[in-house]
């Protein structure tokens, strides 16, 4: 019990910076997700009598008050002694949300909103569980956790620090000596998330700053692979009435008199999989910029699909355009944008903090690395222009190597997916008879591979990104430039050679 006080009175100090306000309620906070065994804790300044806390209008639940908080000193002009602190078992709440209100002495000083999750039961006996974390607390490490019967949570038990092999820049640093990119990154990623990094190179030409394998990086098209994950998840919950087979007119039944009658049919599927016939480009990305995002990619919509198709419905044809109207039919159903669903739904389940759309770093700055591509003299110029943001569905995510590490080890089938389940994932890279691309990726089978791979490319005209995924052998290849020649297949040759090395690597 007494290690189990100190570990939460240590949790009690990890709040946010203190305001002028006399008196918090931390835990449960607004908005916290609670399970197990755990502290209810918070501080005052100067309290006139018993601090209690209700949960849900319940009996009062008496807290110890009194206890060190030296972040509340300077709020409260003494010597910090105001924290209070008491225990609960959350799973006797049951599933769902909850209030609890803090009171002094009777009267309510503080309250907050938040959810319970349980295994349901309020105690469970005889469970055992040693769980594996990769790229925990940092890139890199990998952190264990084990069932602790007693606080009814993992707890940490062990943090092993695997060194990232970094010898794969030999394959890097004599092309950016040759000028084939100012900046190169690739990575081998595994089970236990990034095995090999290495950059070279700078962020931007006509500045002396290095490209760091910690950099962000803008993917591109495999910007796809993400989109079609994240439908997936609406497709799981019942948001697309017919799942992947929810058709463009059932979405936008209000459309049907002004879109091209060979479009009612098209289904999500049929879009992600780039066989709805729709052209590969709107005819002008940047227009209706005056618009918000939901209502610039509706009117694009609208304006786009009363054109013909301009392939046979069910054959092959790459589109863009299709991945937009894919990514308006979740706007439209959720009422959300396709940033915020991807936010919510895909990067922060899975840990992708330095996720984001758009050009990396903040404008004018060197925070992040540049892009480029040749002027007439054949010379890198840096730029920070992306694609039109409506295009975002198809193609605008910037992300970190190690945070990419953790979408693609979604991929490899020994490892126990943090969003949907296996069938859900194995749906979205399964391509229909005949057909080699699904959900974002192209599919075929490599010998090297031991069976099928995943594989995207894609540019911006200003950065270009190669991905190659084999999960029969649990291991993911990538390379990065920051750079895009005038032939976008000058620079896909250059990366190929640079997966085809890693493939072949051996540390």
């Amino acid at each position: 019990m007494y290690a189990l006080l100190a570990l939460c009175l240590g949790l009690v100090l990890l709040t946010p910076t203190l305001t002028h306000a006399q008196s918090a309620l931390d835990i449960p906070g607004n908005g916290d997700t609670l399970s197990g065994i755990g502290v209810i804790s918070g501080w005052k300044c100067e309290a006139q009598g018993n601090i209690t806390i209700r949960l849900d209008a319940g009996d009062p639940i008496p807290a110890t008050y009194g206890f060190p908080r030296g972040d509340t000193a300077p709020v409260c002009g003494d010597d910090g002694h105001n924290g209070f602190f008491s225990f609960f078992n959350w799973a006797i709440l049951g599933d769902g949300e909850h209030k609890a209100v803090a009171y002094d002495n009777g009267v309510e000083f503080a309250r907050s909103t938040f959810t319970v999750v349980t295994t349901g039961e309020e105690f469970v006996v005889g469970a055992r569980a040693r769980v594996r974390v990769p790229d925990f607390p940092s890139p890199g490490e990998i952190t264990w956790f084990t069932w602790n019967q007693s606080t009814q949570h993992l707890e940490m038990a062990a943090v092993q620090t695997r060194a990232v092999d970094q010898s794969i820049v030999k394959y890097l640093t004599g092309l950016v000596a040759e000028g084939k990119s100012p900046g190169l990154i690739a990575a081998i990623i595994d089970e236990d998330g990034v095995r090999s990094l290495a950059a070279t190179g700078i962020r931007r030409q006509g500045s002396s700053e290095a490209l760091a394998g910690s950099d962000v990086v803008h993917i591109g098209s495999n910007t796809k692979a993400m989109t079609s994950t994240m439908l997936a998840t609406l497709v799981a919950d019942g948001t697309f009435v017919n799942g992947w087979q929810t058709t463009i007119s059932q979405v936008f039944p209000e459309l049907v008199g002004e879109m091209h009658p060979g479009y009612h049919s098209v289904t999500l599927w049929q879009l992600t999989s780039h066989t709805g016939g729709v052209v590969r480009d709107a005819r002008y990305w940047w227009t209706h910029t005056e618009l918000e995002i939901q209502e610039r990619r509706y009117a694009i919509l609208k304006e786009n699909l009363a054109d013909p198709p301009a392939g046979p419905v069910g054959s092959y044809l790459y589109s863009n355009l299709g991945y937009m109207v894919a990514g308006a039919m979740a706007e439209k159903l959720t009422g959300q944008s396709w940033e915020t669903l991807m936010q919510e739904r895909l990067f922060t389940p899975l840990g992708m903090a330095s996720a984001g759309f758009g050009a990396p770093g903040n404008l004018n700055a060197l925070d992040q690395p540049w892009g480029h591509s040749r002027d007439a003299g054949g010379a890198w110029v840096p730029s920070q222009i992306d694609n039109a943001a409506a295009l975002g569905p198809a193609g605008t995510v910037h992300v970190s190597i190690a945070d990419w590490a953790k979408f693609v080890q979604l991929w490899f089938p020994d490892v126990v997916p943090s969003i949907l389940d296996r069938t859900a994932l194995t749906t979205v890279i399964t391509p229909k008879a005949g057909e080699d691309y699904a959900g974002g990726w192209g599919v075929g089978y490599r010998a090297w591979a031991a069976g099928n791979t995943l594989n995207h490319s894609g540019s911006n005209g200003y950065w270009y990104s190669s991905l190659w995924v084999a999960p029969n052998r649990a291991r993911a290849y990538l390379a990065v430039a920051n750079s895009a020649e005038p032939d976008l297949n000058q620079t896909h040759e250059l990366l190929d050679s640079i997966i085809w090395s890693l493939i072949n690597h051996v540390p």
